[in-house]
């Protein structure tokens, strides 16, 4: 074997193993934020959730929203928290 074979026989091979780890990878990245069970991610990048996630005003008082109870699925009314009104806002572009 001349030393030009083995040389091209040995990036092959690292070509192969570079697209293996990149592979591997993506499937560890992949699964880190979509497995199964216990959530892997958060809203926010300090570990705390949106306060106002299912949550829409009150249509029968401005003072108050209606946030969705995750056992019961019922609404319950609350008192509008600080700076909920920017919120709904600016994610729904008014």
């Amino acid at each position: 074997m001349t030393e030009a074979e083995v040389l091209a026989n040995l990036a092959a091979i690292g070509y192969v193993g570079a697209c293996a780890r990149k592979i591997l990878q993506n499937a560890v990245e992949y699964n880190n934020g979509h497995g199964k069970g216990e959530r892997k991610t958060t809203s926010k990048p300090d570990g705390t959730g949106n306060p106002y996630k299912h949550t829409r005003p009150d249509p029968k008082d401005s003072r108050r929203i209606l946030r969705k109870n995750p056992h019961t699925g019922k609404e319950q009314s609350e008192p509008k928290p600080e700076g909920y009104d920017d919120w709904w806002k600016k994610k729904h572009n008014r």
